[in-house]
């Protein structure tokens, strides 16, 4: 089955898929604001198309579901804990993000690990990223992160491991500060 949030809601986790053969889960132009972990099992798919989309997660976000590409092309993850994109089900392709889609970590310490053996382009990576508020953020993902649009770092946050597909490369730690 589908579900759509047809108002902001708030919930203290969230889970999407189940039992059910796939659930798949669209933000509709709303925001969900997660005081826990927000997690898309085996059977779940994300689909952000709307500008306006917001998923605010404080703790972790994990995701194992169903292929996104094309789903995952709008909208704002901002993410206080960490970003897992597991492998249980072997798909390459369960955070492939594209358009003006944007993950933040906004603060603190994080980790992001894609684990399928296929990133970049033809597989699971972020559209665009933003590291912020004195975040350090590590990939411990093998090989590097893939950032298909934008990475923007600022406010003395660090960050290690990522591979811009557009003009820049950083393979070592990176360091920026101020804007």
């Amino acid at each position: 089955g589908s579900a759509a949030l047809g108002t902001n809601v708030t919930a203290q986790r969230f889970i999407v898929g189940g039992a059910v053969p796939l659930s798949q889960f669209d933000v509709g132009g709303h925001t969900l604001t997660v005081s826990g972990n927000f997690t898309v099992d085996t059977a779940g798919k994300l689909v952000m198309t709307n500008p306006t989309d917001t998923i605010a997660v404080a703790g972790n976000f994990t995701t194992d579901g169903a292929d996104t590409y094309g789903s995952l092309t709008n909208g704002l993850i901002d993410i206080g804990g960490n970003f897992t994109q597991s492998t249980t089900t072997a798909n390459n392709n369960a955070f492939a993000a594209t358009g003006a889609q944007t993950v933040r970590f906004n603060g603190g310490s994080h980790q992001w690990s894609f684990q399928t053996p296929d990133t970049g382009a033809a597989g699971s990576h972020f559209a665009n990223l933003i590291v912020t508020g004195g975040a350090v953020a590590k990939s411990t993902a093998t090989p590097a992160t893939y950032v298909a649009g934008d990475l923007t770092v600022t406010g003395s946050s660090i960050v290690d491991t990522v591979y811009n597909l557009g003009d820049l490369a950083y393979y070592t730690p990176l360091a920026v500060s101020g804007n």
